[in-house]
């Protein structure tokens, strides 16, 4: 016994180890799932982080609306409006189908805690999870399909890239075009649909070009970083000590790093100067050449002013004209309007005089209809006076003689109630004498009277007398048995059926 119990222990022991493994185990797993899943969201946060800025440089390069070729990007503006709302409503129809996925999964798991377990329920909870297993392998192959799709047109645009990038690293290994003379004798520059500064002045477009080699306006840097970068040179107001704060400030940058974006931006800031200076040297140029348009304006003004002047004093006396003439027809029109408004006031008058009549008859008929209601008011109400008192009176008179009669009839009670509780009393005298005299008489009889009686167990097995009775009359001769006991007809369909 004492072996048997220690290996029941030992057996203990070892399953409880095992379950402990287990849920080690089963736990550690549940953690690396939720770490990978944290993992899989915050790669998926920094991806969009970076589409965003990168759709933003995108967009201030490209579309922006100052550009001069803005119209040779419109086509792809329209092309990207059109891809961005097909990825919002791929991006809607996803939600929707996981929505209905949740609502199918929440909807098995409030049927799996809230029903019984009959086969029925089993039966229904299988086509339940067969129906949510068909709904994600549809999710499924449908995204896989569209990610095997996207992955295609993603290489195939790859290689339509590499080979541009090949054709341009071979246009900057071929030699310069050579220039051809023209009539003149002088040569004519190669011109070129994609030449952005052909229009601009020559410090702006040295600054276009640069900005546009170095990587933009923030020299390849994200805004976070240039941002960053300009507020430490300001707060130490451009010493070389700054540098070495932006690295501590920026751990993702280097000191090199620093130094060269310090070395590009102040030449940035040259170019920027020079730009400025150009484009001031520009909207002075504008301003005389504007000047010189405007006293070459300002004298046509003068000429257009005189011929203006002389139409509008040819104007202005056909406009007298003009004006004497509304002014007698207007002071026609006015008398005619006058005589109008008059008509139209003795109208009114007269329409006011007749109502006031009318409304004088209606008041005095009023009146007269308000005396007689009066008068009949006051009439009723002396009717309903006298009704009411003669009521009173009839009530008066009416409970004086219940009164009476009550009194009369209270006295004839009592002496109907002392009469039969007089002769209840005798009765019950009586009663109880008659009951003493016969117990008295039955004491004697059983005094006289003794009775002896046998056991007969048989005679219960016996049979009655009205059953003797019965099987006499079956006996009988005379009395014939019934032969045919009458049946309801069988109805025709049943028959043939049968």
């Amino acid at each position: 016994m004492a072996t048997a119990a220690g290996v029941t222990l030992l057996n203990k022991g070892e399953q409880s180890l095992t379950d402990a493994s287990n849920n080690a185990v089963a736990s550690w797993k549940i953690k690396s799932e939720q770490m990978k899943k944290a993992d899989a969201i915050r790669d998926l946060e920094q991806t969009k982080t970076k589409i965003s800025t990168a759709e933003r440089e995108r967009n201030s390069h490209i579309f922006n609306k100052r550009s001069e070729f803005r119209q040779l990007f419109c086509s792809l503006e329209e092309q990207d409006t059109k891809f961005t709302s097909m990825r919002k409503e791929e991006g809607v129809r996803i939600w929707q189908d996981l929505d209905r996925m949740k609502n199918m999964v929440s909807k098995f798991h409030n049927d799996l805690t809230n029903m019984k377990p009959t086969p029925d329920f089993v039966e229904k909870l299988k086509i339940t999870i067969e129906e949510i297993e068909g709904a994600i392998n549809e999710f499924k192959e449908k995204q896989r399909t569209i990610y095997e799709e996207l992955m295609r047109e993603e290489h195939v645009i790859y290689q339509e890239i590499l080979a541009y990038q090949n054709r341009m690293d071979a246009w900057g290994k071929t030699p310069g075009a050579e220039t051809v003379s023209t009539k003149s004798g002088r040569p004519k520059p190669p011109t070129s649909t994609r030449d952005v500064t052909k229009n601009l002045p020559v410090e702006v477009a040295e600054f276009e070009k640069f900005v546009q080699q170095t990587g933009g306006l923030r020299g390849g840097w994200d805004e976070y970083d240039h941002e960053t970068f300009l507020k430490i040179r300001n707060r130490f107001k451009g010493k070389p000590t700054f540098v070495e704060a932006t690295v501590s400030e920026l751990p993702g940058r280097t000191l090199v790093d620093c130094e060269e974006h310090e070395a590009w931006y102040q030449t940035f800031l040259d170019y920027s100067e020079k730009k400025k200076t150009a484009i001031h040297k520009w909207k002075l140029q504008k301003e005389a050449e504007k000047s010189k348009m405007l006293t070459d304006v300002e004298a046509d003004e003068r000429k257009k002013l005189e011929l203006e002047m002389k139409k509008a004093e040819s104007r202005a006396k056909i406009a007298e004209r003009d004006k004497q003439d509304k002014a007698a027809r207007l002071r026609a029109w006015k008398e005619e309007k006058e005589f109008v408004q008059r008509q139209e006031i003795e109208d009114k008058q007269n329409q006011e005089e007749e109502r006031r009549k009318k409304i004088e008859m209606q008041s005095l008929q009023r009146e007269q209809q308000k005396l007689y209601v009066d008068e009949y008011r006051i009439q009723r109400k002396e009717e309903e006076e006298f009704l009411r008192l003669e009521e009173e009176a009839g009530k008066i008179v009416e409970s004086e003689r219940r009164q009476r009669e009550a009194r009369e009839e209270i006295v004839r009670f009592q002496q109907r109630d002392q009469l039969k509780m007089f002769e209840k009393k005798v009765n019950q005298r009586l009663r109880e004498k008659e009951a003493e005299e016969k117990q008295k008489r039955l004491e004697k009889l059983k005094q006289q009277v003794e009775v002896q009686a046998d056991r007969d167990p048989t005679r219960l097995y016996k049979m009655t007398e009205g059953w003797q009775n019965r099987m006499k009359q079956t006996n009988d001769p005379t009395v014939q048995p019934a032969v045919k006991i009458p049946h309801r007809a069988i109805p025709a369909w049943r028959q043939m059926n049968s």
